[in-house]
């Protein structure tokens, strides 16, 4: 993770292509204009680490005013699809689930979310380096046999 000039990693989590960390990382900063969130991002980086070396699978940049102007200032257990900036994969690389608050001094972290936790892959934030392509689903429907009468089952 990289934020305003700071560092941080998660352990490595070894022979897994599904790994989960659960790890939290607190970063201070400083807001002296409303500007300034939108003007902050946040990288996220997921590497496959190796004996030998390390290889970059994808990343995923958040703006962290768009966190900001959500509900709580928060966006919670979103997946954001990875892409590979080295220009060396197309599409895709991986998908990668989070959780980002945006807080302001004094104010504390929702505990409770309503929402189901589930891992469907379902709402994923694409970085703008992804592109969608549209498609067409037609369907033609023919006809239908012996259907129950619901109107005499009453």
């Amino acid at each position: 993770m990289h934020f305003g000039g700071e560092r941080w990693h998660t352990e490595t989590v070894p022979d897994t292509l599904s790994p989960i960390f659960e790890e939290t990382m607190a970063f201070d900063f400083e807001i002296t204009s409303p500007y300034q969130l939108d003007a902050s991002s946040l990288l996220i980086e997921v590497w496959d680490s190796d004996r030998l070396s390390d290889e970059l699978v994808g990343c995923f940049e958040l703006d962290v005013g768009e966190v900001w102007r959500r509900p709580d200032h928060e966006m919670w257990r979103q997946w954001v699809a990875l892409v590979d900036t080295t220009g060396t994969y197309e599409g895709v690389q991986g998908y990668f689930r989070l959780s980002v608050s945006v807080l302001p001094e004094g104010f504390e972290l929702k505990t409770t979310h309503d929402a189901v936790d589930d891992d469907e892959l379902v709402d994923v934030l694409m970085a703008p380096a992804i592109e969608m392509v549209g498609a067409e689903l037609r369907l033609n429907c023919y006809r239908a046999e012996d259907l129950p009468d619901l109107d005499d089952l009453a």
